[in-house]
């Protein structure tokens, strides 16, 4: 796999305190997995498969991981995104 994107992401808010917003344009691939690691880097979700359009949104709630480093990491089988993220909670 490249480390190479094909198109926009955008991963807000960051820092969080759970709810998590992707976005993207650009993308040419139909099909992405999205999993999120820990900054041990294991899994902490179960791989999301979505079948996309070039432009896709979504709203990720990760109000029940502890607060701390993660990374989220998009691929389309060819190429991969990664971004950190950082969860806070606020009380």
């Amino acid at each position: 796999l490249s480390l190479e994107w094909q198109g926009n992401i955008n991963i807000y808010p960051n820092p969080s305190s759970g709810k998590i917003f992707i976005e993207a344009s650009g993308n040419k691939s139909k099909e992405l997995s999205l999993n999120i690691f820990n900054a041990t880097g294991q899994k902490v979700i179960l791989p999301i498969k979505k079948v996309v359009g070039s432009n896709w949104s979504e709203e990720l709630n990760l109000h029940l991981l502890p607060e701390g480093l993660y990374v989220i990491h998009i691929s389309d089988g060819q190429y991969v995104y990664q971004q950190r993220i950082l969860i806070q909670k606020t009380y």
